[in-house]
Parts: C-alpha cells; sequence; structure tokens
C-alpha cells in the first residue's frame, strides 16, 4: 500500500475513459492467448500500454503487480481454500 499511495502522490492519472481501455484491451488479449488467467500476457500488455502513456516502468510494474494480486489471485486463492474446506466437509458425510 506504501508504494501505491507513493504513485499517486507522483500525479499519475490516466483518467477514467483510457484507464478501462488499459486493463480491458490486456484482459482481452491475455484471454485471446488461450493461457489460464492470461498469465503473463495480460500483465505484459498492461505494462506495454502504462508505459505507452509515459508511466516509468518500475511504477509500471508495481501497479500491475497489485492490480493483478487484488483481481485475480486473491479470488483463486480464496475459491481454493473455500473447495478444500468443502470438499472435507462433504467427504466426511458420504463416509
Amino acid at each position: 500500500l506504501f508504494f501505491l499511495k507513493k504513485a499517486f502522490q507522483r500525479g499519475i492519472d490516466l483518467g477514467f475513459f483510457m484507464s478501462g481501455i488499459v486493463y480491458y484491451t490486456s484482459i482481452l488479449i491475455g484471454n485471446l492467448s488461450f493461457l489460464p488467467a492470461g498469465i503473463i500476457v495480460t500483465e505484459s500488455g498492461m505494462i506495454a500500454m502504462l508505459i505507452k502513456n509515459n508511466i516509468e516502468f518500475s511504477l509500471a510494474t508495481l501497479v500491475v503487480v497489485v492490480i493483478r494480486f487484488v483481481g485475480t489471485w486473491s479470488l483463486a486463492i480464496a475459491g481454493t481454500i473455500g473447495y478444500q474446506i468443502l470438499a472435507r466437509k462433504y467427504s466426511k458425510i458420504d463416509n
């Protein structure tokens, strides 16, 4: 959170429309790659588009990693944990 706070203190503002273009275009490209969660392709696309909008590489990378972790991987981890809990609960009922 400290680094995200620093990013916003630097005055980075793509605007609502451009942020949507960057995010959804990279998600679409990642989905078309047929890789699980568009890994690597989505992140690379986001970073490239952010750099093209005059955001430095290190900051673009940080923002993309945080966005992808919060938006994709934290949900995947929560789903995996939930599945394990339910699988243990219902496997005891069958036996």
